[in-house]
């Protein structure tokens, strides 16, 4: 019976694994510059961002035959300009590139799931009891302390993740006329 309770979280520590592993592999191609990540900013903002305008457009559109085809039409475009970025930078290498787009998926995942981590740990730190003879405003100053620490940290983790993957610092695109060097 206690297989039966453990199995979920095999499962969750395995997938986890085989998808730590997964970016691991593209950061080292990246790394080595066998292929690149994340060209610029943009390729980055394009990735996080549409999650973001998707969340919002759900709020803001009540109709649900309008709300699914601005999500289609959204997650269509964003995915073709992360798949355009993705192809011209690596040298119009079709496999490398496909290689590529998922695990820029899985990463904007992964830092999503940090970021997510980082507020609840956030909301539970910055939420702790008052000390026996501790002033109020002194426990709201721990409190707000606490709160903002967990976020910076999360925030800090996610902002130096992206930035170690992406190769220009900049919000450019690759040009369409890049040379294919097979050698």
């Amino acid at each position: 019976m206690e297989f039966l309770s453990l199995y979920p979280w095999w499962s969750f520590f395995i997938i986890l694994t085989i998808i730590l592993s997964y970016i691991g592999f593209c950061a080292h191609l990246h790394i080595q510059n066998r292929a690149v990540f994340f060209y610029s900013y943009r390729d980055v903002t394009i990735i996080f961002l549409t999650p973001v305008i998707l969340i919002a457009l759900s709020y803001l559109i009540k109709n649900k035959e309008i709300l699914s085809a601005c999500i289609l039409c959204i997650t269509l475009i964003a995915f073709s300009w992360a798949w355009i970025i993705t192809y011209r930078s690596n040298t119009k290498r079709f496999f490398l590139s496909l290689l590529i787009v998922w695990g820029k998926l899985l990463l904007s995942t992964i830092v999503w799931a940090i970021l997510a981590i980082s507020l609840g740990l956030a909301v539970i730190t910055g939420n702790s009891k008052r000390k026996k003879y501790e002033r109020r405003d002194r426990h709201a100053e721990r409190n707000e302390k606490a709160f903002i620490g967990a976020l910076l940290v999360g925030f800090e983790l996610s902002r130096n993740l992206l930035n170690l993957c992406c190769l220009h610092k900049d919000f450019s695109t690759p040009s369409k006329n890049i040379e294919v060097n097979r050698s």
